[in-house]
């Protein structure tokens, strides 16, 4: 791949896009809009829990609750459409106050007519800590809807707050074992020229597609972007070299920094 000049330092960049097949249109679109070629490859999916009860009851019990929080977009589209199939009515939502992290969240929640809380000014769970600790939370319940494996640190820092948190798995993560093949031959083909990675268990389940012995000699000569610091530690913990990371968590952001990252490198082979 020859880095071009000109205004699309991203023009024919071929760009791996390892998002959640519903999802990668997002990123792959705003690629595609900077002269880049993405080539989606996900290395998660995402499906229903295994089982709904603790779901179906907490929706039941509504009114037990003061809150609810939402981490991600996925959260938000499960928990609703379940609302949905079990006849609960929407507008109970209105009896409780809605958290959410970052702006595509709230989005989601717009699209079925509910309201978040103002968002933090940090994408991440700390960021909401900080919003939802400024109020009194002591004696609250809260409902926390998430992935079955997920981080703890806001769920550990609400409690010690004083805050009951009921966590419900809405969905759980999956490997597409049906693209690992298809991941490892544009790898071994040299197909690719940047890997992006949009959250830790892209990145996990990437490792375990291609076998972490593996990683260094497939990823040689590719660089790596990463949406956020969590998602970046997360890589490096696994073996892998970061070569970007934007400073917010958005996929606009990371586009940016991708964009930036390969209009330096034009500039370097200029100079």
């Amino acid at each position: 791949m020859e880095v071009m000049e000109g205004n699309k330092p991203l023009k024919g960049v071929r760009v791996l896009v390892t998002r959640e097949h519903s999802q990668a249109a997002e990123l792959s679109t705003a690629l595609a809009a900077k002269g880049a070629l993405p080539i989606e490859c996900p290395t998660i999916a995402f499906v229903p829990p295994d089982d709904w009860s603790p779901v179906d009851r907490a929706l039941e019990h509504l009114e037990y609750y003061d809150s609810i929080l939402f981490t991600s977009a996925n959260a938000v589209r499960f928990f609703m459409d379940r609302l949905h199939q079990t006849g609960v009515p929407i507008d109970r939502l209105n009896r409780v106050t809605i958290f959410a992290i970052g702006p595509a969240t709230s989005r989601e929640l717009s699209r079925y007519g509910a309201t978040a809380e103002p968002l933090p000014e940090r994408y991440l769970a700390e960021g909401l800590l900080e919003i939802v600790t400024s109020k009194d939370i002591q004696g609250k319940k809260i409902l926390f809807p998430r992935a079955k494996a997920a981080r703890e640190l806001l769920t550990e820092q609400l409690r010690e707050h004083g805050a009951t948190v009921d966590m419900v798995a809405v969905y759980r993560t999956q490997k597409p074992a049906e693209n690992q093949q298809r991941l490892i031959e544009l790898l071994e083909a040299r197909a690719v020229d940047l890997v992006t990675f949009t959250s830790s268990s892209t990145v996990r389940n990437f490792v375990e597609m291609v076998g972490r012995a593996r990683i260094h000699s497939l990823l040689s000569g590719i660089s790596v972007a990463c949406i956020g610091e969590i998602t970046a530690k997360d890589a490096r913990d696994l073996g892998l070299d970061i070569d970007i990371v934007p400073d917010e968590h958005t996929v606009s952001d990371l586009v940016l920094a991708i964009d930036s990252y390969y209009r330096q490198k034009a500039n370097a082979q200029r100079g």
